[in-house]
């Protein structure tokens, strides 16, 4: 994560991320959070592991034929994650989680 970053309580949680969220209000950076939320801008979408078991695909399809919403699983020695990725067909996220939950990396493309 970059060194800017801005902390937030919601539903009671304490979330630190490193783009401010608009209409939460920040509190001060005094304690360790729940949840780190990474956001990143990107010229494309990080690809999961190749390994990684597919748990859920939606029925419905994008304008481009992809599915507007997959998720799967990545387990090995050194990298458990949830992948979640949704497309619309102009453009894409992907929300990469670890196994805990305390820390979820989201990137987007933008058109």
């Amino acid at each position: 994560m970059t060194d800017s970053r801005w902390t937030y309580n919601i539903y009671g949680l304490t979330l630190r991320v490193n783009r401010p969220l608009l209409d939460l209000p920040t509190r001060p950076d005094s304690e360790a959070p729940d949840i780190v939320l990474d956001c990143t801008v990107v010229t494309r979408t990080e690809g999961r592991p190749e390994a990684s078991q597919r748990l859920y695909s939606s029925p419905g399809l994008s304008p481009n034929g992809q599915p507007y919403l997959q998720v799967w699983r990545h387990d090995s020695a050194d990298d458990d994650h949830l992948y979640v990725e949704y497309t619309d067909g102009s453009g894409s996220a992907v929300f990469i989680a670890n196994r805990e939950g305390s820390v979820v990396r989201i990137a987007w493309t933008q058109t």
